[in-house]
């Protein structure tokens, strides 16, 4: 049988290439809907999966590239500030060791030191009063230097304005040990502010609670008492631990127009309880000293009540957030709760200049300082008056006669309906100054004075017109 067939496809060959040609096209059918089916698949299944995981790492990514672009243009201005002014020099630049986003710090040493100091680079902020000029930054300094002799407070050891630039300079002392905020969640103080502070809820000791505040509030009302406006900025990462001591800074950010981080947990409270803001600053401030946590509510709840349980610190908060009214810094100091805390501390005896206080005046009623401007104005008003008694008095007198008579100058008569209001009185004209007020000319001035003279000296020119034709 086997041997019929194999001498059939002999004599028929055709057959056997006929059925090779249908199955080669039969697989090469298979193939080609299998890596269809499979790219469909992939493109379905997969593709589109990886674009809906790759999204926020996108975001990720751009939001860091923007950050590094800031933080090279930062560095950049850091470096040539420093070449420029020839004080200090730059050490390396920080991570945002810090929560505000428009402020970079880096390390940095004096040129004849090798003690590390901690310069920061700050935006200038659209609500600062003071002027943005040299002036202020003298006052500035001499400032806190003064304030700097308190043992309770951070020195400021330097500032300076980029006034081209719209940024603040600022150096102060670095301490390895950090911010009471590091003490409490147990981190370093060169970590990045985003990785470094996770709640714990596990708060310092009793006695360094009662001694840290007894502090900070004699800082606060030595501020207070020297005219200084409502500190605005009381927080953990504000208190620097040094040794044994504990330091108030940020009391400049008032100064400079800064955001206070309180205004986004008081929202609508905010404006009306300006005189009460160091008050609930401290009372937040003792809630995380305790609990290890930070107070996310403009008051203590019942849940957070409930966390403290028997501490002592619970009678001085239920004090501090007082419905009917907040306790001043004042009657805090005098609470029970430090009266067993000994600070041997006394703040020193300072005096202010008359520039310092206006300066701690301006900010306080928020009205800009306008001295510079009145004198320029007063210079302007002594410069034209002593002109306009420079020049002839029978120019004047003929120019005011021709203007009356002109009929340009005529309003048109009014409808018999209509009442015509009645013409207004001349502008009044500035005093004429004494002769013994008046500044002397000087050599520019009487060039200007010549010049003036010399063009009402010149005839009237008539021109002659030839253009018409000849007859």
């Amino acid at each position: 049988m086997a041997e019929d067939v194999t001498e059939y496809l002999r004599k028929h060959i055709w057959i056997p290439i006929l059925v090779g040609i249908v199955l080669f096209l039969i697989m090469v059918l298979v193939l080609y809907k299998l890596c269809k089916y499979c790219n469909h698949r992939a493109r379905y299944d997969y593709t589109q999966l990886q674009e809906d995981v790759a999204l926020p790492r996108r975001i990720e990514l751009q939001k860091q590239a923007e950050q590094n672009s800031l933080n090279e243009a930062a560095m950049i201005n850091c470096q040539f500030y420093l070449r420029s002014t020839g004080i200090y020099r730059m050490a390396e630049q920080l991570s945002d060791i810090g929560s505000r986003c428009n402020k970079f710090w880096f390390t940095a040493c004096k040129i004849s030191s090798a003690e590390e100091e901690i310069l920061s680079l700050l935006t200038r902020s659209t609500n600062m009063i003071l002027p943005f000029t040299s002036d202020t930054v003298k006052t500035l300094s001499q400032l806190f230097d003064s304030v700097q002799q308190h043992p309770h407070i951070q020195p400021v050891n330097y500032i300076d304005f980029l006034q081209e630039q719209n940024l603040v300079v600022m150096v102060s002392p670095f301490t390895t040990r950090g911010s009471l905020k590091d003490l409490i969640y147990q981190s370093h103080c060169l970590d990045r502010w985003e990785d470094k502070y996770t709640p714990h809820n596990k708060g310092i000791s009793m006695a360094q609670i009662k001694c840290i505040g007894k502090r900070i509030l004699m800082a606060l009302l030595f501020l207070q008492n020297k005219g200084f406006p409502p500190h605005g900025h009381l927080h953990s990462g504000n208190i620097i631990l040094d040794k044994q001591c504990s330091r108030l800074a940020g009391y400049e950010n008032n100064l400079l127009g800064l955001p206070s981080k309180l205004q986004s947990v008081l929202k609508k409270r905010w404006k009306d309880v300006q005189d009460s803001i160091d008050s609930i600053g401290f009372g937040h401030l003792i809630f995380e000293m305790a609990n290890g946590s930070e107070l996310d509510t403009p008051h203590p709840q019942p849940r957070h009540i409930s966390q403290l349980m028997d501490n002592p610190v619970k009678d001085i908060l239920l004090f501090i957030f007082n419905e009917d009214d907040y306790p001043t810094l004042q009657e805090i100091h005098d609470h029970n709760f430090f009266a067993d805390v000994a600070d041997s501390a006394k703040p020193p005896k300072i005096t202010l200049t008359s520039q310092m206080k206006a300066l701690l005046k301006t900010v306080r009623t928020g009205k800009s300082l306008k001295v510079r401007r009145k004198s320029s104005v007063i210079q302007v008003n002594e410069t034209q008056s002593s002109k306009s008694k420079k020049k002839p008095k029978s120019k004047p007198s003929s120019r005011r006669s021709s203007r009356a008579s002109s009929p340009l100058l005529k309003m048109p008569t009014a409808p018999s309906t209509v009442l015509a209001p009645p013409p207004l009185a001349p502008p009044v004209g500035p005093p004429v100054p004494s002769t013994a007020n008046i500044p002397p000319v000087t050599t520019s001035q009487s060039a200007v004075l010549g010049d003036i003279r010399k063009g009402m000296k010149l005839k009237k020119t008539v021109t002659k017109d030839k253009s018409a034709p000849r007859i």
